[in-house]
């Protein structure tokens, strides 16, 4: 199904001078921002780090535990949605990850989930939001990013490239 069949609006990034920009999902589970990777190698994740296993050598392995950017932006985004909405929506950060996931989700302050999986995990979260509110708290966080709400920003918050 579409992912407007199920309720969810979907904010895409705006080019930035580094890097790209965030990009935030709407839907009755509330707001997300994700970031979606593409490692080389199989990917494990314990607590808010993940470990990529080289394909071309599995015993050679690196971590990646920076997820504290991607809260801070989350956090960012849910301060404009409330300056410009006074709406309390909590933003909660997001790692997609495309390829060998064999967990699918996991993650603690920050979630990994694997892309093909995305729309359905987004589907089951929690109801947090009414359903009619949905694109009017959309049109809200694209208000912040444009007006700089609460940031001084003319654009959104920045992703670093990995």
């Amino acid at each position: 199904r579409a992912w407007g069949a199920r309720g969810l609006l979907f904010l895409g990034g705006r080019p930035g001078d580094r890097g790209h920009l965030a990009r935030v999902v709407v839907g009755p589970g509330g707001g997300f921002l994700r970031d979606s990777k593409r490692w080389r190698g199989s990917t494990t994740v314990g607590g808010d780090i993940a470990t990529v296993h080289r394909v071309e050598d599995p015993d050679l392995s690196y971590r990646l535990g920076g997820v504290g950017y991607l809260r801070g932006l989350a956090r960012d985004v849910h301060d404009r949605l409330r300056a410009e909405s006074r709406a309390s929506v909590w933003v909660e950060p997001v790692i997609v990850i495309w390829g060998a996931f064999p967990q699918r989700v996991a993650g603690e302050t920050c979630k990994f989930v694997h892309g093909e999986d995305l729309a359905t995990w987004l589907e089951q979260q929690p109801k947090r939001i009414d359903a009619s509110r949905v694109q009017q708290l959309a049109a809200a966080i694209d208000r912040g990013w444009l007006n700089g709400a609460t940031t001084g920003q003319e654009q959104g918050p920045r992703i670093p490239s990995q």
